[in-house]
């Protein structure tokens, strides 16, 4: 009961996170005092209300500083700090870093994220290091606008669905290579650069023939077996939940991911390895 409970409290929290979240606005919302509120934080997380809404604030403000163009002031004012010096102290004091250093570093250090807590069971995902080696490529590349926070629309899901198609007429595995940058005109919105190919040429599919060698190094693998509409959420969880909790620094690179062929008696089933650069 308390669980169910804490998880409709903190779904509110993330769903108004920009908002100035105020003791009397926690009370009137669960119908219980801070003080007992407070309890029940403590019992399932051992953080405050107060401390556990401060650090997702944060936590928000990084995503904003490395995957928009937001300026300091604006994100400091989105998220209802008292001025940008405050926000900046309080930054600082959790990261270890300004917003300006964290924003231009060429890793992206997870370690301190506060994760959105999740009092429910949430499925375990499979990962592991590897090194990958170079390999050459060919296909095409294509470019597509994105909300922030991995989280994928209509439009594409109907796009993994074509390249799902193309993966099962050639019975081929199929090979995504993604960066992100932020857009130039949209506050909350990815530019995605993609390119997608096979590990062999195929004349067939490929009238535009374009070669891409993608990067050897270090990364981290997570596996993911299920359906389209679950997998549309997959990246979210891990760099929302798992990047945070394996406190990990992603490096410069490209995401990675290989989609492989299955028999299509599972016509509604995905397989993949998603990587992602490490140091």
């Amino acid at each position: 009961m308390k669980k169910k409970f804490l998880a409709d409290i903190i779904h509110w929290i993330e769903d108004n996170i920009d908002e100035n979240i105020c003791s009397s606005t926690l009370e009137n919302i669960s119908g219980y005092t801070i003080r007992h509120l407070s309890n029940i934080f403590m019992q399932y997380t051992n953080l405050t209300p107060a401390k556990y809404i401060r650090q997702r604030k944060l936590c928000r403000a990084a995503f904003l500083l490395r995957l928009t163009n937001l300026k300091i002031m604006d994100i400091a004012y989105q998220l209802k700090f008292d001025s940008q010096q405050s926000f900046s102290r309080e930054f600082s004091k959790l990261f270890g870093y300004s917003p300006r250093q964290y924003r231009k570093s060429r890793e992206w250090d997870f370690k301190s994220l506060q994760l959105p807590i999740q009092p429910e069971n949430v499925p375990d995902i499979k990962f592991e290091y590897c090194i990958l080696e170079s390999k050459k490529y060919h296909g095409y590349r294509f470019s597509f606008e994105q909300k922030m926070y991995f989280i994928r629309e209509n439009e594409t899901i109907i796009r993994y669905q074509k390249i799902i198609d193309i993966m099962r007429k050639y019975h081929s595995d199929l090979f995504i290579s993604s960066t992100f940058s932020p857009h130039a005109q949209k506050d909350r919105h990815l530019i995605v650069n993609s390119f997608l190919g096979f590990h062999a040429k195929n004349d067939l599919l490929i009238s535009t023939d374009e070669e891409f060698t993608s990067e050897d190094g270090k990364y981290i693998k997570f596996s993911f077996n299920g359906s389209l509409n679950e997998y549309i959420y997959f990246p979210r969880s891990v760099y929302y939940y798992l990047l945070p909790k394996l406190r990990l620094k992603r490096r410069e690179g490209s995401d990675i991911e290989i989609l492989k062929y299955i028999d299509t008696a599972c016509p509604g089933t995905i397989s993949c390895d998603y990587f992602i650069p490490v140091v």
